[in-house]
């Protein structure tokens, strides 16, 4: 589907009736990855955020940013992953849109998957508060 000027994949017509704690919550238990998998997916959003100011995390964008990065990250981390149908209907989005959002963030992460240790630990500590929702 064509996106009006200043819409992107990542951008929802409306806010998900889901918070993001639930729906962190919902991934963690379907997608059956391993938690480092979080860690890079923030990673990955931050990267997107820095790269293209429009898509820093607002109620329009953060379910499906999220959605993107823990996609790439199970793909790339975990040794065993489930389908894009799977994850599409785990995160309430049609296939299409999963693999046009996967393909999106890639593009814009430069294809960069890849996470030093010194990163990672960076990342990893910020989020052991958040834990605690």
């Amino acid at each position: 589907a064509a996106h009006r000027p200043g819409r992107t994949p990542f951008h929802a017509q409306r806010p998900p009736p889901v918070s993001i704690a639930g729906y962190v919550h919902r991934l963690q238990h379907y997608y059956r990855c391993s938690p480092e998998c979080f860690v890079l997916a923030l990673v990955y959003m931050d990267r997107v955020s820095n790269r293209r100011r429009d898509l820093g995390a607002s109620p329009l964008t953060c379910h499906r940013l999220l959605a993107a990065g823990l996609t790439l990250a199970a793909k790339w981390l975990d040794d065993a992953c489930c389908s894009n149908r799977y994850y599409a209907e785990v995160c309430g989005v049609t296939l299409q849109e999963m693999s046009n959002l996967e393909r999106s963030m890639f593009e814009l992460i430069g294809y960069r998957l890849t996470v030093s240790p010194e990163e990672f630990d960076l990342y990893r500590r910020g989020l052991i508060p958040a834990r605690r929702f």
